[in-house]
């Protein structure tokens, strides 16, 4: 009779890592499912953060720099702004002491349309630019930036 009872012990033990085993299968493959999901997913849309980010080295630059009469022809470079990108993926406009700017026909920088910012219907058509309008007093003087990020997004696939 011991021996019986010693044999259905060593079943267990086999049933148990078959428990495990299918464990570890469902384990895995929910890691795997979900990592590629993950990479594979929902688009990401980072013009917003890109134009603030973008507005606030600006205004940034024009605190720290201060204003020369040049200070505008010069801006890619006082600032640190690669040119080549700012004009393929950005939109940016300057203007002093204006009420509005995006209509204002005399900025002191500009480049892109920046009427597109000011466009209401603008905020729900994915294919506008997501813009960012900030105001900064230097040497008493109210200047309005506007930055809009028209690059493109990461799509999802299918």
């Amino acid at each position: 009779m011991q021996i019986s009872k010693i044999n259905k012990r060593g079943e267990l033990g086999d049933q148990v890592m078959l428990i495990i085993f299918i464990f570890l299968l469902v384990l895995i493959s929910v890691g795997v499912v979900s990592g590629v999901l993950i990479f594979f997913g929902s688009e990401y849309d980072f013009r917003a953060v890109s134009s603030e980010v973008l507005n606030y080295n600006i205004r940034d630059c024009l605190n720290k720099e201060g204003l020369d009469s040049n200070f505008f022809g010069n801006l890619y470079e006082k600032c640190k702004l690669n040119e080549n990108v700012i004009n393929s993926s950005y939109i940016i406009k300057i203007c002093a002491d204006s009420k509005d700017c995006i209509s204002d026909a005399g900025p002191k920088f500009v480049y892109g349309d920046a009427v597109q910012c000011g466009l209401k219907g603008g905020i729900a058509n994915v294919n506008y630019p997501r813009c960012s309008i900030r105001e900064i007093k230097v040497d008493g003087i109210s200047y309005t930036v506007i930055v809009g990020s028209k690059q493109g997004r990461r799509l999802a696939s299918g």
